[in-house]
């Protein structure tokens, strides 16, 4: 097992380093995903700072679990900030490439964390072969269709898992898509702690290739969730006895929640809809703990705006809310988005009612003005 480190080339990277130290450091995601990159057990540490590349990963796949993780806290480079990686390959007022922002290539077994992914193109692209990738504490912005995509080999389990992540696309968010070729899949494919935005088609899209055949195995928890249609699922190819189970999931102001494309594919539970126009279509029955009606009951600046002591994260629960403890704790996360431990019950969605921000902060510019 191996460490890297990758920094900018006005800190001292240069992909002709060995990489194996903060002052040796390679230069590129590109490099520490080449040939010669890391593999089975290692990790590498990426400096704050942006990345204009896409990459193909090359490396080879590995059998235990690497690492490629940003140092957003400073804790191994000492500087804190961003770590991102953007396909605006020449400046930020450039048209952007097009490609995949970063292709895992049939790699295996690989965690990223604490990176910011922004692309013109798809973002991330777990395609078909890779199998145990997580994702987690990551923003994923994309232009396209399925900002961040998994894909499954031929009747292949995908074994991954989307947390506490932020993905915002231009259309279907999240896209699974599971190959059935012809023989039946126990997916194990989780999403958990996400706060998922698309402004067309669905937030999360659970889509099909192949013949005949279904996939099971898909947990949806403690997500928060924005589209047009908050969950969809591709008729008849998800098992009606155990496909998609949603729990402790917030959906607002969607046309449609849950959108299931055969009855019995989805089942839900402590599911909260508020503004939803159709909250749930094809359910057979929903969650006896869900409420297809309500308001949205999270904050979206309103305590900064208004000055209020405690600050909040956007899409945290109001201090007196309804979703508040209003989830199960029964096989949920026990953390939030944030990392806080969760209450008992949890909230619904991503994150519980917490205080993060007391103080230090800048004067709110609109004292005075709004109160």
């Amino acid at each position: 097992m191996a460490t890297y480190y990758v920094r900018t080339p006005a800190n001292g990277g240069s992909d002709a380093n060995a990489g194996t130290s903060t002052s040796t450091a390679w230069a590129t995601f590109t490099k520490a995903f080449s040939a010669s990159g890391f593999t089975s057990g290692d990790t590498v540490y990426v400096e704050p700072g942006v990345y204009r590349e896409t990459v193909t990963a090359l490396n080879t796949s590995p059998t235990t679990r690497a690492y490629v993780i940003g140092d957003y806290t400073g804790a191994i480079f000492g500087t804190v900030g961003e770590v991102r990686l953007t396909s605006f390959t020449t400046s930020d007022d450039a048209a952007g490439s097009t490609s995949t922002l970063l292709n895992m290539n049939t790699r295996d077994n690989i965690t990223l964390r604490g990176i910011r992914f922004e692309g013109v193109g798809r973002c991330i692209d777990v395609n078909s072969g890779s199998t145990f990738i997580d994702v987690e504490d990551c923003v994923i912005v994309s232009q396209n269709t399925g900002a961040i995509a998994f894909t499954s080999a031929s009747s292949t389990a995908l074994n991954c898992n989307l947390r506490r992540c932020i993905v915002w696309g231009l259309s279907d968010a999240v896209l699974i898509t599971p190959n059935l070729a012809g023989s039946n899949i126990v997916l194990n494919m989780n999403i958990e702690n996400c706060m998922i935005t698309a402004t067309s088609n669905r937030g999360i899209n659970f889509s099909s290739s192949g013949t005949a055949a279904t996939a099971s195995a898909i947990t949806v928890e403690n997500c928060t969730i924005h589209a047009p249609t908050g969950i969809q699922s591709a008729a008849s190819r998800y098992s009606t006895s155990s496909g998609i189970q949603v729990l402790n999931t917030l959906f607002y102001l969607c046309a449609t929640g849950i959108n299931a494309g055969t009855a019995g594919q989805v089942s839900e539970n402590f599911c909260r809809y508020a503004m939803c126009s159709t909250p749930t279509t094809n359910i057979t029955t929903n969650g006896a703990n869900s409420n297809l009606v309500g308001n949205l009951n999270i904050d979206m600046g309103m305590s900064f705006l208004y000055d209020y002591t405690p600050r909040m994260p956007w899409y945290m629960p109001y201090v007196t809310n309804i979703i508040n403890g209003d989830g199960t704790a029964t096989g949920t996360p026990t953390d939030d988005i944030h990392g806080t431990t969760r209450s008992s019950p949890p909230s619904i969605g991503v994150s519980e009612q917490t205080t993060l921000y007391t103080g230090g902060l800048a004067a709110n510019p609109l004292a005075g003005y709004v109160r």
